[in-house]
């Protein structure tokens, strides 16, 4: 089965303060959408090929409920008391090349999803510190539209992040390594780096250390 990147999350309480400044950097993030029974809502800023989606917990029962446990949210909400990662990396994949998903996974049917769709997560045990690595159903519209930033930016050239698992010990960091989807560096701390346009303008944000992202453009 061949893969693509369509979107990258971080989880963050401080997404009015991320948004704000992204903003005023001549970016366009949509507005807030919320996602029944699971807990969270987000805010995302879209491009040509994929789109980045500041997300956050905003309902606490929800996101700690048996159905929604194997995402691992919560955790990764509180990753600076947990040390769980707080990004998540989403692909589609293409049935027609055939194959099969090239890591463990567990099937997750949120409530806002048509049934019997289901979102295929990375189930490894071992890696509970890298990003959660998941497959979108096939069939699932693609959420917003091309990018319209003041600040000129069109595409994602290049997806950086720092896990404190090593991508040898876990299929699915291997598997985005091996088909150039993303780069996956060992780090002591969590971090997202996106390059957007090969950064042809030699501009850039850091919205450390409250949300651990940077965007260079």
């Amino acid at each position: 089965m061949a893969f693509r990147l369509d979107h990258v999350f971080v989880l963050t309480d401080a997404y009015d303060a991320a948004a704000g400044r992204l903003s005023e950097a001549g970016f366009t993030v949509a507005a807030r959408r919320d996602h029944p029974g699971q807990g969270t809502a987000n805010r995302c800023v879209f491009f040509e090929n994929g789109y980045l989606e500041f997300l956050w917990v905003a309902g606490r029962g929800e996101v700690t409920a048996a159905i929604t446990r194997p995402t691992e949210l919560d955790g990764r909400s509180r990753w600076k008391d947990t040390a769980a990662s707080p990004f998540g990396i989403a692909l589609r994949g293409d049935s027609d090349a055939g194959g099969a998903i090239p890591f463990p996974y567990v099937p997750y049917r949120p409530a806002y999803l048509p049934e019997p769709s289901a979102i295929l997560l990375a189930d490894e045990p071992a890696s509970r510190g890298a990003p959660l690595v998941f497959v979108l159903p096939p069939g699932l519209p693609a959420h917003g539209s091309g990018p319209d930033h003041a600040c000129g930016a069109t595409a994602v050239s290049d997806v950086v992040v720092a896990s404190t698992v090593a991508p040898s010990v876990s299929p699915a960091l291997t598997m985005l390594a091996q088909n150039k989807l993303c780069r996956v560096e060992v780090a002591m701390a969590p971090l997202l780096h996106i390059e957007l346009d090969r950064g042809r303008q030699g501009r850039s944000i850091d919205l450390g250390p409250q949300t651990p992202l940077s965007i260079a453009w």
